[in-house]
């Protein structure tokens, strides 16, 4: 049997071309010359290369098309990844944690030339849990004693943060330069680094 889309010869019992890949209903059981018969003219375009392509033809063209699809994919895939890190010719892509933050080995160094002269975070934090107890004692006015221990502890708070007002405006000229210090370097850690 012969099939009918493109004359070859098909297996026995089967219906289905393994050359052009087309159902076909076998011509006849021995005639090889069949394809000088009327052919649709479906099949003639098939056959003249204006259809689709038989299976099995564009296996080779289909699979260079793959690998070229998979490269440009993966050269994309590397330029997002590249392309995001902006300022990589500066860092070295480890992360050092910086109080809250983790940032690259550049940023933490350009975020600690923002700093005020002289590190005061632990007296700042002693002055403020002092504050949180002062603010959190039990005052009984009817009671001298008890009083007398809240005077005290503000006493000491006041003192205390007098002292401190003092070393910063010896060290940063004033308060208010200390501060934009602080935040000018809280700024550079949001803006540069991840929380």
């Amino acid at each position: 049997m012969y099939c009918k889309n493109c004359g070859k010869k098909l297996h026995e019992g089967s219906t289905v071309c393994l050359n052009c890949g087309g159902k076909s209903t076998p011509i006849s059981n021995s005639d090889p010359n069949a394809m000088n018969k009327e052919v649709p003219s479906k099949v003639r375009e098939t056959r003249q290369g204006n259809g689709p392509s038989p299976i099995g033809t564009t296996g080779t063209k289909s699979k260079y098309g793959w690998v070229i699809g998979i490269i440009i994919i993966i050269a994309f895939g590397v330029w997002g990844y590249l392309g995001d890190n902006e300022s990589d010719t500066f860092t070295n892509n480890s992360l050092t944690s910086v109080g809250d933050y983790y940032c690259s080995d550049y940023h933490a160094e350009q975020a600690d030339l923002l700093l005020p002269n002289v590190d005061y975070t632990n007296d700042i934090v002693a002055l403020d849990a002092l504050w949180y107890e002062i603010e959190n004692m039990v005052v009984d006015e009817t009671n001298q004693v008890s009083v007398d221990e809240y005077n005290a502890k503000l006493d000491e708070y006041e003192e205390k943060a007098a002292d401190l007002d003092k070393r910063i405006v010896a060290t940063e000229g004033s308060i208010e330069e200390h501060d934009r210090k602080v935040q000018a370097y809280n700024d550079y850690l949001e803006d540069n680094c991840e929380y």
